[in-house]
């Protein structure tokens, strides 16, 4: 177990930094993409090396990949970019704001989605949904009175969870959309898919299930739900009330609120034994606290402050990224994090950082890696660029 006050920073894989706080992170098995609040955007490969940096016209709200480009939602802006060295192939204009950004599994359908702020009235007066081809022609554009809080895409239909004043799931397909209801008087406020499963969250506590997109059951909790995220075995979810929970896959409450009334983001995580991981993210004063827990054990790996607050927050099996509101961009990465908790917990603990701030080598001599550990790292490198390869082929 990392006690409090101990340094995060010794256990990532890398650490970078962005000149502004980060609003949006995006990581998969190559890259780490940040974009920050004033529209600066960052690209580093796995080995925290820059590949490129540029800025687009406002904040990056949203990033999503299809194959060698990148699509960003940014101030009211739809954008393409070739992820290789960042050039802008296409920018579109919504709008109010782009909120979100998808990308059709085929890469032939991209949709933003915006909306406009009404500063007197202090609430969203309209939004949209713009389908636009692959080189950046519109195709479509559905305008809706409601936000959507929520939206992804299967096979090719776009799902929208709807705020006020209609509530409900927007399904868009080409020219043509059916609404649908789900708890009456209970407007969507987030949600989350993976795969065909898909979950929405209300304001007063509803939880709607879907598959294929289709309702499939839905329940109700005793606070408005403020965020969901999905893993393998259910859900983690935090409340307006600062709660969290943890649902198994048919929605049954696995915890209770966890003593826990501060959350801010509890996302499923990286896996570290074969096993998920859960990261919550609560507010201390005027610092973040991060706990990293199994999801299915519930022992407590990591408590400890970031030192800042947090901004965003990615993940895949292999990798998490935190972004900081002092600029950083914090890389742990499943392998690693393993080994130096393991080292931690037999006292060992003589791993140091591969690569930090000021250097894109991987050098800190007071703290190297290990030959054998250096070793095993370079040669899972290069298995991974022959794998690519051979996917590329």
């Amino acid at each position: 177990l990392m006690g409090m006050g101990e340094d995060i920073e010794s256990l990532a894989w890398s650490v970078r930094q962005l000149k502004d706080r980060p609003s949006n992170l995006y990581v998969d098995n190559e890259v780490v993409v940040a974009g920050g609040w004033d529209g600066n955007i960052s690209c580093w490969d796995l080995d925290g090396i820059q590949q490129w940096a540029i800025t687009l016209s406002s904040r990056i709200q949203s990033i999503c990949r299809y194959e060698q480009r990148l699509y960003v939602a940014a101030g009211l802006n739809a954008v393409a970019l070739n992820l290789n060295d960042g050039e802008i192939l296409w920018s579109q204009t919504t709008e109010g704001s782009a909120d979100a950004i998808l990308c059709s599994s085929d890469g032939e359908l991209i949709v933003a989605i915006s909306s406009v702020y009404d500063i007197e009235y202090g609430d969203f007066m309209e939004s949209a949904c713009w389908q636009y081809s692959n080189t950046g022609e519109l195709l479509i554009v559905e305008r809706m009175d409601e936000r959507p809080w929520f939206s992804t895409m299967f096979e090719g239909e776009i799902i929208l969870g709807l705020g006020r004043p209609r509530g409900g799931y927007l399904t868009i397909n080409g020219s043509s959309s059916k609404w649908t209801e789900l708890i009456e008087d209970d407007p969507v406020t987030c949600g989350c898919s993976k795969g065909q499963h898909l979950v929405l969250g209300h304001a007063k506590g509803g939880l709607s299930f879907l598959e294929k997109g289709v309702i499939v059951n839905s329940k109700t909790l005793e606070n408005g739900i403020e965020y969901i995220s999905i893993h393998e075995d259910g859900y983690l979810l935090t409340f307006d009330t600062g709660g969290a929970c943890l649902l198994d896959n048919k929605g049954k409450m696995q915890t209770e609120s966890m003593g826990i009334d501060n959350a801010l983001i509890f996302q499923s995580g990286l896996i570290i034994d074969g096993g998920r991981t859960s990261w919550l993210i609560s507010q201390n004063n005027d610092e973040h606290i991060l706990q990293i827990c199994s999801i299915n054990s519930g022992d407590e790996y990591i408590n400890t402050p970031l030192g800042s607050l947090v901004t965003a927050y990615n993940s895949t099996d292999e990798h998490t990224v935190i972004g900081c509101e002092d600029g950083r961009i914090l890389l742990f990465e499943a392998d690693l994090l393993n080994r130096r908790l393991t080292n931690r917990l037999s006292g060992k603990d003589d791993v140091g950082k591969i690569s930090n701030n000021s250097t894109d080598e991987q050098k800190d001599s007071s703290s190297e890696l290990s030959e054998a550990d250096f070793d095993a790292l370079e040669k899972r490198r290069i298995m991974q660029a022959k794998l690519r390869k051979l996917r590329d082929n």
